[in-house]
């Protein structure tokens, strides 16, 4: 059932941020991990990191731009969104019921993430709007995976 409090267009926009971003999420992060070992998970996520940004920002759809992606502690590794070109600001919870659904399928399911999955990374992800402000954010850790 429609909200009528939230257009159309701004619905749609989440959505696709949600299809584009998780797939983008799969590719940048499949190839800077495959070296990855154990031994030194962090650091290889900080030179994974490294590698990812080379290519960035990348606009992914005329509302959705990866900016970069962020090596945090404890296994975590952060995909940073900038939300484009809206007229009204997305509500936050929407965009996070819209996109988790997506990307942890996505984690779940990717043979290019298998590895990530392997060393039981936790993906976040941050949307920003143009002004910087967040928002939304969230997680998937390896239990949502299981």
């Amino acid at each position: 059932m429609d909200d009528p409090k939230q257009p159309r267009k701004s619905r749609t926009v989440v959505i696709i941020a949600a299809v584009i971003g998780s797939s983008i999420g799969a590719l940048v992060g499949s190839n800077a991990m495959r070296s990855l070992s154990d031994s030194n998970l962090d650091q290889g996520l900080v030179q994974a990191s490294k590698q990812i940004n080379q290519a960035l920002p990348m606009r992914l759809d005329d509302a959705t731009r990866l900016e970069i992606t962020l090596a945090l502690p404890g296994k975590k590794l952060m995909y940073k969104y900038t939300l484009t070109n809206l007229t009204e600001k997305p509500d936050p919870k929407a965009l996070v019921d819209a996109m988790r659904p997506i990307v942890t399928n996505t984690y779940k399911t990717s043979t290019e993430m298998a590895n990530l999955r392997k060393q039981g990374v936790t993906l976040v992800y941050a949307y920003y709007d143009e002004t910087g402000s967040e928002v939304a954010h969230f997680e998937v850790t390896p239990n949502d995976i299981k």
